[in-house]
């Protein structure tokens, strides 16, 4: 973050928000079906500087989502036109600007793991209860939306459509196919796009049992694993990847297929074998150069050098192409390979017969397959294929393509491609972070801890993965036992104060444990041992000045206490409640200004909503508090 240059855009906001349009399978935001005019988002940016805020983007008008318009495979992660002119300008647009640069790859591929694995908001379960939880709160008003809507279709005016139509398919298809398996496919789009690592991220294992956080004892062990690669990790919450500090460059790359190269078609009216190998015999296959396809309207009809609408429409799904390239020279030192598609509905592509990728395609493609559902072609969309390098021969090449339509009636079809190689040069950064640790078995945690890690193989890393680990019995024994909100003098807060104590016998350790209402405080990594005091202080030069230096003061916390009263909360390190309170002005009028701070009547209470009643609280006995030892109150 360079202060010395406008923040423009919320990047951490951007992810989520298109992870949120590829999950649901939004196909009216941020881009129109087919991509090629913005559509229904909302952005809003706080504009003065040191506020360093970039626009950040909201969802809106969600009605063609959740497979409504194409089914449970709709693939959004392509590539869109809308954003070309600045009259479309849209968030995927510049989400897909991003995707150039490796380090937005890797955020993305991080935000991925969060949100779509180990119980992320994203899993099928968190899905569904988020689902469930949306739906009772608008049950009733889907009443008046039937009422209002219902009839609105001219199919439906004798039989319109009701609140029991609506639960039937919220809890029919939503519950018991959408959700079960949307988060799957869509992981297998955003791998397909470069957007998430084929290296799987390590996972945690509390005592030999699978435990993403939360909370261990200091004698538990933990274990990290990961199928393949190194694991690194780090233990103060720091990436253990060191993060680029230039983009990677392109110094050479070659065009091996283009879309106008002679080709070799079939529109297949029974299986055939082998059709995807090198010695495949294709000479009675229609020969031809340019896109494969038809258009019955208008759209495709540009791109299509081989029109194939006799052969497929009302007839057949599939069309087979065979496309021949020369070996490449110096495959050793290329180190990407990109297939560029055209394609409506859907497609699997081979090279010399290895498959290397697919779009909208299920199981095993036969030769009367349709695709998963439908797809509009806005151009040519990259897919990063570079693990299948390995795949060219230095002689001659087969690129084989599937391509398949949604259904034998549809009014267009289109299937293209290019294929591209070359070398990127390396970046600075993107190595292991000076502060990880390689894993070399498992271990004990003795202090909470944020454990961040990722697996790294010939200089691939996973995405992150990270945990909190909270130790030991925390919650149980620490108390707020003081608080100085109104400080006598002029509404002067800077001797503000804090009081916490360890009412066990046992050292409790802090770390991570923080303020979340009220101020904000993060304990740094220190025991607090049974029965004392620590403090944390609105500004350590006026605090001492009134108090002396010799009190346990662990650090100023950010904020300002309330003269009128405020909430206050405390969390744990795996952000669970401690405490949670509101104090009032209105109990002690000594309190207020004069000089006395809430004493806690009885430290070692163990009801928490006691913390919000005034029998509870009491003035302390001395003007200025008893700030690191025990008052008596009056």
């Amino acid at each position: 973050d360079d202060p010395n240059m406008p923040v423009q855009v919320d990047v951490d906001n951007l992810i989520d928000y298109m992870l949120g349009i590829f999950f649901t399978g939004n196909d009216d935001a941020p881009v129109t079906l087919g991509g090629s005019s913005a559509n229904n988002f909302f952005a809003i940016r706080n504009r003065t500087p040191e506020a360093r805020h970039g626009w950040i983007f909201f969802a809106y008008d969600n009605e063609h989502s959740l497979g409504v318009l194409r089914g449970l495979n709709d693939d959004r992660t392509g590539r869109v036109s809308a954003g070309q002119s600045i009259q479309h300008f849209n968030p995927q647009w510049l989400h897909q600007t991003l995707m150039d640069h490796p380090e937005y790859r890797m955020q993305f591929a991080d935000k991925a793991q969060k949100r779509f694995f180990n119980q992320g908001v994203l899993t099928p379960a968190h899905a569904i209860e988020l689902c469930l939880a949306r739906a009772a709160e608008i049950d009733l008003a889907i009443i008046a939306e039937s009422a209002r809507w219902g009839d609105q279709r001219s199919d439906r005016r004798n039989n319109p459509y009701t609140h029991a139509h609506w639960w039937a398919e919220v809890n029919g298809y939503l519950m018991e196919t959408y959700f079960p398996q949307r988060t799957e496919i869509v992981v297998d789009q955003l791998t397909r796009r470069g957007l998430y690592s084929v290296m799987e991220a390590p996972s945690f294992y509390v005592n030999g049992v699978p435990q993403q956080g939360g909370h261990i004892a200091a004698t538990d062990t933990l274990t990290l694993n990961a199928p393949l690669g190194t694991i690194w990790y780090t233990l103060d919450g720091s990436d253990p990847r060191m993060p680029l500090t230039s983009s990677m460059g392109v110094t050479e790359t070659q065009t091996l297929v283009h879309e106008d190269m002679p080709k070799r078609v079939l529109v297949p009216s029974a299986p055939i074998s082998a059709w995807a190998n090198t010695g495949f015999n294709d000479t009675a296959w229609i020969a031809g150069t340019g896109g494969v396809g038809y258009e019955r309207g208008s759209g495709y009809e540009t791109h299509i050098g081989l029109d194939v609408e006799a052969q497929m429409y009302g007839q057949h799904p599939t069309c087979y192409v065979r496309i021949p390239f020369a070996g490449v020279d110096k495959t050793a030192q290329f180190n990407f390979m990109t297939l560029k598609m055209r394609y409506d509905d859907g497609f699997v592509a081979y090279i010399n017969g290895t498959e290397v990728l697919r779009a909208n395609v299920n199981g095993v493609p036969k030769w009367n397959s349709m695709a998963a559902g439908n797809h509009e072609a806005s151009g040519l969309e990259s897919f990063d294929i570079s693990d299948h390098l390995s795949a060219l021969h230095a002689g001659q090449n087969i690129l084989a393509l599937q391509g398949l339509n949604v259904s034998n009636s549809s009014s267009d079809f289109i299937l293209s491609a290019e294929l591209i190689v070359g070398q990127r040069t390396g970046a600075t950064g993107g190595g292991v972070s000076p502060t990880a640790l390689p894993y070399a078995g498992p271990f004990t945690v003795m202090n909470s801890a944020q454990i961040r890690t990722r697996a790294l193989s010939d200089n691939l890393w996973s995405a992150l993965n990270e945990a909190t680990l909270a130790v030991g019995p925390v919650a149980e024994t620490l108390r707020i036992t003081e608080i100085m909100y109104h400080p006598e003098g002029a509404h002067d807060p800077n001797t503000e104060f804090i009081e916490l104590k360890n009412v066990g016998t046992d050292a409790i350790n802090l770390n991570l444990v923080h303020f979340t209402r009220g101020i904000d405080f993060e304990f740094p990594n220190l025991e607090l041992p049974g029965g004392e005091h620590i403090l944390v202080v609105k500004d350590i030069a006026a605090f001492e000045a009134a108090y002396g230096p010799d009190l346990n003061i662990v650090g100023p916390y950010t904020g300002t206490l309330s003269n009128g009263g405020e909430s206050v909360g405390l969390e744990d390190a795996r952000g669970e409640s401690i405490l949670n309170f509101r104090y009032n002005d209105a109990w002690y009028e000594t309190t207020d200004g004069q000089g006395f701070s809430l004493t806690l009547a009885n430290p070692l209470e163990t009801d928490p909503n006691r913390w919000n009643i005034k029998d509870a609280w009491r003035a302390s006995a001395l003007a200025g508090g008893s700030p690191g030892w025990e008052g008596t109150g009056h």
